[in-house]
């Protein structure tokens, strides 16, 4: 019978394997990531970036979101960094991340996205605010998990399958290897990020919330310390974000809602404080109606992660 080239091949290659000096004493495999509860899905025109949720909790949550890049150029708008992806790349958003897009650069788009949840491997932590390549062994991994998902919910194997494919890609692209070899990708990236900051609205409205983040949380006061007027400001936010800027202070108010609330000691009615309510009870209808809990539910939810 004749012996497959894979076979061969894979003779080959175990033919060479050097004997081992201890029998029982192997490589450690440590912080294998596990993700569970993924939903995979994707975005094909460019008002779906916008517009691809009805809910109010679309731009930050607790789950890690896998951007995969497959068509089309455009700038990931994640916390206060504006990162341009283009075709290839793959982009990590961490829980809690206030995210959005824009400056993209056709209507016909392909992402896809992979959302999870995570206990994050310490060597994951290291893979944040960057487009990584996607290597060809990576882009096996994301067909056959595309390929295992439309059975995924209903068939335990195919769930597990597409588990572990994502698991695998996420350990080619979270290591060092990974991050070293965007190093010139990076450096040539930061360039156009930083002149895009430099005369950005979006960039002297998060600096004006940084400066006074219990202050500036409507439109009225923010526009007042830049000088403009809020028709302006609404406007010209818009046209560069494509979002509106209330709905924007609205969200940032609860990134940080959020962030304040995962500190250790940090008290409910010092957040609310912190973050510009009048009463803890104005914080806690906000925040439920922005996360689906209310605050110390959140908390408990975040902790029990941890």
């Amino acid at each position: 019978m004749p012996v497959s080239p894979v076979l061969k091949k894979l003779a080959g290659r175990a033919a060479a394997l050097p004997l081992p000096r201890d029998y029982y004493a192997g490589a450690a495999v440590r912080e294998l990531p596990q993700p569970d509860n993924i939903v995979v899905f994707a975005r094909t025109r460019r008002r779906q970036l916008f517009h691809g949720s009805t809910t109010r909790r679309q731009h930050h949550h607790h789950r890690y979101v896998l951007i995969l890049n497959l068509r089309t150029e455009a700038t990931a708008c994640v916390d206060q960094s504006l990162l341009p992806g283009r075709p290839g790349e793959a982009l990590l958003v961490h829980p809690h991340q206030f995210h959005h897009y824009r400056d993209v650069a056709a209507d016909r788009v392909c992402w896809v996205f992979v959302t999870f949840e995570l206990a994050p491997p310490a060597w994951l932590a290291a893979w944040r605010d960057e487009w990584r390549t996607v290597p060809e062994e990576g882009w096996g991994c994301v067909e056959r998990l595309l390929a295992a998902w439309p059975e995924a919910r209903s068939d335990a194997g195919a769930a597990r399958k597409a588990g572990g494919e994502l698991a695998l890609l996420l350990c080619l692209l979270g290591g060092a290897g990974a991050a070293s070899g965007m190093a010139a990708r990076a450096g040539a990236v930061a360039g156009a990020a930083a002149r895009a900051m430099a005369s950005s609205t979006l960039n002297r409205v998060n600096a004006r919330l940084a400066a006074a983040p219990g202050r500036m949380h409507s439109v009225k006061a923010l526009a007042t310390e830049l000088g403009f007027s809020e028709s302006h400001l609404r406007r010209v936010f818009r046209e560069e974000t494509s979002l509106s800027l209330g709905r924007y202070l609205r969200e940032r108010r609860m990134a940080r809602a959020m962030a304040l609330l995962r500190e250790p000691g940090a008290s409910v009615s010092s957040v609310a404080r912190e973050c510009g309510f009048e009463t803890i009870y104005a914080f806690s209808r906000s925040f439920r109606q922005a996360t689906g809990l209310p605050p110390r539910g959140y908390r408990k939810q975040v902790v029990g992660r941890a």
